[in-house]
């Protein structure tokens, strides 16, 4: 069989190295790539007690580093997201049992440096519980987190935005009370973000961010009576949004 034209131009796979330390567990690996080809990998990993996400980071023609916690040792985290802006601020988020609750943490590292101290975007609250975040950075360097909150019955779409060189904002509701699930989100080159969802009913719905502005209220893009699953979404370069 032939070497597909892309691979042979890219020139063959290197052999595998470890980024995370043997003798425990890791697990749910996922990565992103800065405009200059610095490449952060983050993953959880059991330490004997807990489940830490950690990272590690290869520069351009370099070599992977030594892994580094990225949250705090004492409670489990899980499911790891990463992504990286135009000026290589990289964030990544994560949700976490923080005794009480689990809650949705992020760090940030700027280009060349460390991951800061966890910040909690989502509350802790007895009761409520908040999962499965996902994140995107968009041109100017606004990124924004999107998780799934349960209150008691409801299962709420919740999102909150750090702009460039800022903070993360309190964090909104998106969707309407009810069951909502498995957020996904999508930014545009001129800064509008999607974040579309399984709403209640099982209806996809969505909701749209102009740049600067704030999220629209929810609206429905599947039929009715008909349960509609797994929503994804992306972006061309014209701005043309797919769900």
């Amino acid at each position: 069989m032939g070497v597909p034209a892309a691979v042979a131009f890219q020139g063959p796979w290197v052999v595998p190295v470890d980024l995370s330390v043997s003798g425990r567990d890791a697990s749910i690996p996922q990565v992103a790539v800065a405009a200059d080809g610095t490449t952060t990998v983050v993953w959880r990993r059991f330490n004997g007690t807990n489940y830490i996400v950690q990272a590690s980071t290869r520069p351009p023609g370099g070599t992977f580093s030594a892994p580094v916690d990225v949250s705090v040792a004492g409670q489990d985290a899980d499911l790891p997201q990463v992504a990286v802006g135009v000026d290589g601020t990289t964030t990544a988020t994560w949700d976490r049992f923080d005794g009480t609750s689990q809650i949705v943490q992020a760090s940030t590292r700027p280009p060349g440096g460390t991951f800061s101290v966890p910040v909690n975007l989502s509350a802790s609250a007895t009761g409520e519980d908040a999962y499965g975040p996902e994140l995107a950075v968009a041109a100017d360097g606004t990124t924004t987190v999107v998780w799934r909150r349960e209150i008691g019955a409801n299962s709420i779409v919740r999102v909150s935005t750090r702009p460039p060189g800022g903070t993360f904002s309190a964090p909104v509701s998106l969707s309407v009370a009810g069951q909502s699930y498995r957020p996904q989100l999508a930014v545009a080159a001129d800064g509008m973000t999607t974040v579309t969802w399984k709403g209640p009913s099982s209806i996809v719905q969505a909701s749209t961010r102009p740049p600067g502005g704030t999220f629209s209220a929810p609206f429905d893009l599947s039929d009715a009576g008909q349960p509609a699953e797994h929503p994804q979404v992306a972006v061309a370069a014209d701005g043309t949004t797919t769900v």
